[in-house]
């Protein structure tokens, strides 16, 4: 069954929250599930097994990371045309790009060149020295100082 199928069956679906004695009222939900469910996380990567933006991509969950290796600084990048492939996939199937929390970090020495910022529809994705990826702290010299201060505290 083709995944747009599951989610219309899941669609216009409401729930409630009772506490005690106390019930609140119906409401609907946003998604085709609700948060913290358990059937979530599996349903999201149903959903997402098609995206194949072009590059080597990593799903975990609702977070995806796109991996491009560029074997000498001369190396053009590709980045942003598959960022528009991700984009167009996420229209094609009612979903967005959360570019408050789309960050682009660039391994190696060729990260410090000023190259052009990866652009979407809401604007420019920020360029970051480090973020924490799946717990793990990662730098753009791949140090682990900054994860060690982590750890540490």
């Amino acid at each position: 069954m083709p995944s747009a199928m599951i989610f219309s069956y899941l669609s216009l679906r409401q729930q409630r929250t009772r506490v005690k004695s106390k019930t609140s009222s119906w409401q609907y939900l946003n998604g085709s599930m609700p948060r913290g469910s358990l059937l979530g996380p599996l349903a999201f990567l149903v959903q997402i097994d098609d995206l194949a933006p072009g590059c080597l991509t990593h799903k975990y969950v609702d977070d995806t990371t796109m991996t491009e290796i560029l074997t000498s600084v001369t190396s053009a990048s590709h980045m942003q045309s598959f960022l528009c492939t991700l984009t167009d996939w996420t229209l094609e199937n009612t979903m967005r790009i959360n570019t408050s929390k789309t960050k682009e970090l660039v391994i190696g020495p060729w990260g410090q060149h000023n190259a052009t910022l990866l652009q979407t529809e809401s604007g420019a994705v920020e360029r970051v020295r480090d973020f924490k990826l799946l717990g793990v702290y990662v730098d753009s010299t791949l140090s682990w100082t900054k994860h060690v201060e982590y750890i540490a505290q």
